[in-house]
């Protein structure tokens, strides 16, 4: 986990029945160690959009 302030790139990794995903989440954290904003994946952004072109 983060350990001073500035951006950090978090690489989260997980496995389900259909593989190995992996997820990058950007986070800038201020001097006194509070979490200023996080972008998030394209996917976890527009779930809904995917989800309804998948169908």
């Amino acid at each position: 986990m983060p350990d001073k302030p500035g951006v950090w790139k978090v690489i989260a990794k997980g496995e389900t029945e259909h593989g190995l995903h992996g997820t990058e989440v950007e986070i800038k954290l201020e001097k006194d160690m509070r979490v200023e904003g996080f972008k998030k994946p394209l996917v976890a952004r527009y779930t809904k959009i995917f989800i309804a072109l998948g169908v």
